[in-house]
């Protein structure tokens, strides 16, 4: 477990696939590892698994690694969701925001 913080995106156009932005090349990760939640955004739970590496390559400029994974849910097949109100996101936010080390 690297312990680092990433986004993931999905690109909207392979329902299977998505990207992990913003790891340097400085985190161990290779392709087959494991992708999961953390909660640091408040919105998800811990350790929920979003996906597998599929692939992992250095970008242009040597700043960040392009990481590829294939998502635990096909999201084209999905037939019913559930969709959660976080009440408690408006406070999220404004902590986030007035945050004086970001």
């Amino acid at each position: 477990i690297s312990g680092r913080v990433g986004t993931l995106l999905w690109n909207g156009t392979d329902a299977k696939l998505a990207d992990v932005l913003y790891m340097t090349p400085d985190v161990p990760i290779n392709k087959g590892d494991s992708i999961v939640t953390s909660s640091y955004n408040g919105i998800y739970p811990e350790e929920v698994l979003a996906g597998v590496v599929s692939s992992v390559e250095m970008d242009a400029n040597k700043t960040y690694l392009n990481i590829k994974i294939e998502l635990a849910v096909d999201f084209a097949r999905l037939s019913q969701v559930y969709v959660v109100k976080n009440e408690l996101r408006p406070q999220i936010d404004s902590l986030i925001i007035n945050n004086p080390l970001q």
